[in-house]
């Protein structure tokens, strides 16, 4: 009767250690399950806010750009204005020139100085603003800078991108081994189970 109620006890604990094996392999496979989910998540997550980065960063450059543009049409013009202005007036002279020396002449020379006088006081102008405001002047290398600037921004954000997607495979390596070491386990429980033995 001893020798009946030591292998009913023995075949309760192999139960129980069954069982309890069991419970470990199913709560491991859920572990790495969950650790894969969660893996997988990080990496959305990373991928989601580098492409939001390089979004704000483009839209950024192409503000940059039309401001650039916008301020060389605007200068470009008005240069192309003056000197319309003085191929004009160089017309003019030479037209003058054929008239006789009358009264017309007068009147025509009067014109020319007066065209010239507005000419050199716009010069002035321009000239003015440029030494009033060398920031005007120099916005163009001002805005080289900031481009320049942007670029370094846009690699860095590149390497800070590689350096996430090496973390995140690196973070998959350790729950791929993770896996591995739960179904090894669940391979030597198994192994190393006694084997039940019949009556």
């Amino acid at each position: 009767m001893c020798s009946a109620t030591s292998k009913g006890e023995a075949r309760q604990l192999d139960n129980v250690a069954s069982t309890f094996q069991s419970w470990v392999g199913r709560i491991s496979s859920v572990l790495s399950i969950v650790a894969a989910v969660l893996g997988l998540g990080v990496w959305i997550f990373s991928s989601f806010i580098q492409t939001q980065r390089s979004d704000v960063i483009s839209k950024e450059l192409t503000i940059r750009n039309d401001q650039v543009i916008k301020f060389i049409v605007e200068y470009q013009s008005k240069f192309n204005d003056v000197i319309s202005r003085i191929s004009a007036l160089e017309q003019h002279i030479l037209s003058i020139s054929n008239i006789p020396k009358e009264d017309t002449l007068y009147i025509e020379m009067q014109k020319v100085s007066t065209s010239v006088s507005d000419l050199n006081s716009r010069e002035s102008k321009i000239e003015s603003i440029i030494l009033e405001s060398p920031a005007k002047a120099l916005e163009m290398p001002l805005l080289r800078r900031d481009l320049d600037n942007v670029k370094e921004a846009q690699q860095a954000a590149v390497v800070s991108l590689k350096e996430s997607v090496d973390r995140v495979y690196d973070l998959n390596k350790w729950l791929l081994g993770a896996m591995a070491v739960s179904v090894v386990t669940l391979a030597a429980g198994n192994l190393l189970k006694p084997k039940e033995t019949k009556p």
